[in-house]
């Protein structure tokens, strides 16, 4: 389980700073460039999620 923790922490927190982007962007008037850090963002928060379960049906089995 420790080494699974930093790689967990790292994909939060490269999602966390991609909404803080999109933020950004979109206070600026970036709207196009929100759009695409936004779908970045919901792909690592879909990797985040599928390599959790992944990681919970493998101390399941075992």
């Amino acid at each position: 389980m420790t080494e699974t923790l930093p790689r967990i922490i790292l994909l939060v927190l490269l999602t966390l700073t991609l909404a803080l982007i999109v933020s950004l962007f979109r206070r600026i008037g970036w709207g196009e460039l929100a759009l695409i850090a936004a779908v970045l963002a919901l792909a690592f928060s879909v990797e985040i999620v599928r390599y959790l379960v992944k990681r919970f049906m493998k101390g399941y089995r075992s």
